[in-house]
């Protein structure tokens, strides 16, 4: 808005604006009590924009705390659950993924000794011999049908 002085002392008010094809445009008003209420009008609508952006800016500092809190939390998070991973044997892709991805290891056998399959086989062999008349366990008492010999690790073979 803008009051202007003439020559002649007196004050005219005239209200500038945008027009849609970008260009300036001026309004004149005059200077009675149309210009007057419009220029109070005007300086209205500025309190107001004034106001409303002042709010804005004071919700932006607070979502700014608030968005700091939340980005220390996941970065919390992050940290805890990539120390898990790592922890359990998965580690970070090379390439730009950087997908999480279990290693490979050997599985585990569920025998414990190297002979597993030889240990099995004989195992069944001598209980076969033990349970037959024939036992090549002279001396030595004869093994029922449940009992069989097996290795140190005879809870693990199936």
């Amino acid at each position: 808005m803008a009051w202007e002085t003439r020559p002649n002392g007196r004050k005219f008010f005239y209200h500038s604006y945008r027009k849609q094809d970008g260009s300036v445009g001026r309004k004149y008003y005059g200077s009675g009590k149309r210009a007057r209420a419009k220029a109070k009008q005007i300086e209205e609508a500025k309190q107001s924009r004034r106001l409303e952006q002042a709010a804005i800016a004071n919700w932006r500092t607070q979502l700014d705390t608030i968005q700091g809190a939340t980005d220390a939390a996941l970065k919390f998070t992050e940290d805890l659950i990539a120390s898990w991973l790592l922890a359990n044997g998965y580690w970070r892709g090379r390439n730009n993924d950087r997908k999480w991805r279990k290693r490979r290891v050997k599985r585990a056998r569920k025998e414990e000794c190297g002979f597993s399959h030889w240990c099995r086989h004989l195992s069944r062999s001598i209980a076969q011999i033990a349970s037959s008349q024939l036992s090549p366990l002279r001396g030595h008492q004869r093994l029922g049908a449940s009992q069989s010999l097996r290795c140190s690790s005879a809870a693990d073979h199936g």
